[in-house]
């Protein structure tokens, strides 16, 4: 760099810095644009503010997924998950409780490993329905609140919880 600053004129080295700055400018920007971070952002329309949870999934919200083209449909109760529609009455009702993993960021509902326990069960003769109450970056004491509030209404028959070592990183209310 020094070796430049004698060797180059004055006038060259500024037109070669602004053409550095410019070149990392367009760097910087793709890949805001490209990274796989901005995947987040895409869900982030279907969260709201919450006073209980701190943010929760918006009812009734459907949106795809900017880098992975996955279409993330948010029922009438605030679940990535089909609607509740009462036809549960003669199947034994699972709850799974968790946070991306559960929610199944960027893959399709059907691909979750909620809705592949319950395909693999009923395969098997035992006829269940499962909810997923997953929430994209939820923890411990989010998850406790998800099923004190909304899992144990549904009345079921089994409570899983889906937690990663980092949910583990607040287990109260901030």
């Amino acid at each position: 760099f020094f070796r430049l600053l004698f060797f180059i004129k004055f006038k060259d080295f500024v037109l070669l810095s602004i053409s550095v700055c410019v070149t990392l400018a367009a760097i910087e920007v793709a890949l805001r644009v490209w990274s796989p971070a901005m995947v987040f952002h895409g869900y982030k329309h279907i969260h709201r503010v919450s006073n209980i949870f701190g943010y929760e999934l918006v009812p009734d919200t459907s949106i795809t997924g900017t880098n992975l083209r996955v279409a993330i449909d948010v029922n009438s109760d605030g679940m990535r998950d089909v609607p509740i529609d009462g036809s549960d009455a003669d199947v034994k009702k699972i709850a799974v409780i968790g946070d991306s993993f559960t929610f199944g960021m960027g893959v399709e509902l059907n691909d979750t490993y909620v809705k592949q326990l319950e395909k693999q069960l009923n395969d098997r003769g035992i006829f269940n329905r499962t909810y997923n109450f997953g929430v994209i970056g939820y923890d411990m004491w989010q998850l406790v609140e998800v099923v004190k509030r909304k899992a144990l209404n549904l009345n079921p028959d089994l409570i899983i919880i889906g937690f990663y070592h980092n949910d583990m990183s607040r287990s109260e209310h901030p």
